[in-house]
Order: C-alpha cells, then structure tokens, then sequence
C-alpha cells in the first residue's frame, strides 16, 4: 500500500511524463512544419544571358561571367578554391534541384551589365539578365 506521500509523488512523475509526451509531439509538429516550409534560394550566372549569348555566338566561348576555364583551375591552386567552372542553364538546374528533392516554385532574374543598350534590352526582355536566382522549395515524402 502506497502512503499518501508516495502516491503523491507518483501522480507528479505521471504528469510530467505526460508533460513531455505532449512536448515532443508538439516539436514533431514544429519541425514536420519546418520542413514543409523550408525554402532554397540559390543563386546562379545565367548561362543564357545577353552576355552569355554574346560569348557564344561571337567569342566561342559557353560562359557569362567566368572567365578562361584553365584560369579557374588554377585558382584552386592558387586560392583552394575553383570557383565557376562551368555554368549551367536554368533547365540544369532545375532538374537537379528536383532529383536532390526540392521543387523549383519561382525563377528571379536579376543584374545588369552597366552598359547602356544591354542593360536597356534586359529590363525588356529579363530571361536574359546575368544572374538567377532559383527558389525552392523542399519536398516531403509522403
């Protein structure tokens, strides 16, 4: 038989308990939350920009804003970092976000050049802006 201090102390340990039950549903509730709102903003050169264009039909060249491929190398020599090495199209990138599970929702096409008539034409015609930016949103496994 339990005396009336013991059975007080059982009611207390049951509370509590319970009062942690209750706590880690509710932050199973939170992070299932986050995870329906987790967000990816990732930003990009725009392979098909004015100037990735430009580079392609007049210099040979498949880049916007990096510079010689050789050179990109050598800064993970020099910087222990490579830098751009290659840049992707927005459809790339896309379908990569997808496989690695996170659905692109929305493209933000930024930048301009500096430059008079190219930056004239990228407020007409935005696809064709320097940088993107992607974003995304995670998917959750249902």
């Amino acid at each position: 038989m339990l005396k009336p201090g013991g059975l007080l102390l059982l009611l207390l340990l049951l509370l509590l308990l319970l009062l942690l039950l209750l706590l880690l549903l509710l932050l199973l509730l939170l992070l299932l939350l986050l995870l329906l709102l987790l967000l990816l903003l990732l930003s990009s050169p725009n392979l098909r920009s004015l100037q990735g264009l430009e580079n392609f039909l007049l210099r040979n060249r498949a880049t916007s804003c990096a510079g010689d491929v050789y050179g990109e190398y050598e800064k993970l020599r020099k910087l222990g970092h490579m830098g751009h090495v290659r840049e992707y199209t927005t459809r790339e990138i896309v379908e990569f976000l997808d496989l690695v599970g996170f659905r692109v929702e929305h493209l933000v096409f930024r930048g301009d050049f500096g430059r008079g008539w190219m930056t004239s034409v990228t407020r007409l015609i935005v696809g064709l802006r320097p940088f993107v930016t992607y974003v995304a949103r995670a998917r959750v496994a249902a």
